[in-house]
């Protein structure tokens, strides 16, 4: 339960997202995500023992899924841009595994970044500063993502690169 704003807020953002196409590019679309998902979590990654669970987990939970919603669709759309359509399933295939890889490999590095920051007398504090430490890795990686958006696909796609009718397909 305590997840379910991002959750709801994810789902309301990536059923925007096709209406939003017609006014931004997909690229556009995806670096503001981005953007917003980072807020989010360098925001949540201040999170402490004490902390009330509407400043410091419900309200950056919200960006996070707001910025994930926005992101996720130009971001699938844009692997497989340009794809011929009888290599569409291979394109999407191939981005759909890259998702699930890089999630991997990004959990496992945040996680060995908790379990190395674990530091303070009582397990709880150990607890908090482990996943206090995870959480603003999760935030740096969020920085380097948007800056692979922008040089990478904001400055080197046009607009068009990435179709609204591959958005909400």
């Amino acid at each position: 339960m305590a997840f379910l704003p991002l959750t709801n807020v994810n789902f309301l953002a990536a059923l925007a997202v096709p209406r939003l196409t017609y006014r931004f590019s997909g690229a556009v679309l995806m670096a503001v995500g981005v953007a917003v998902t980072q807020v989010g979590m360098a925001w949540l990654s201040r999170l402490s023992i004490g902390s009330s669970y509407l400043l410091e987990v419900a309200l950056p939970t919200v960006l996070i899924g707001a910025g994930q919603g926005l992101a996720f669709g130009p971001l699938t759309a844009a692997g497989f841009a340009g794809a011929a359509p009888r290599d569409a399933g291979a394109a999407s295939g191939l981005v759909n595994a890259s998702q699930q890889l890089g999630g991997a490999i990004g959990l496992g590095i945040l996680g060995t970044v908790g379990a190395a920051a674990a530091t303070g007398s009582t397990a709880q504090q150990q607890l908090a500063s482990s996943v206090q430490a995870a959480l603003t890795g999760g935030a740096i990686l969020l920085a380097l993502a948007l800056v692979v958006v922008l040089l990478l696909i904001v400055r080197h796609r046009p607009a068009a690169a990435i179709r609204t009718s591959t958005i909400g397909t």
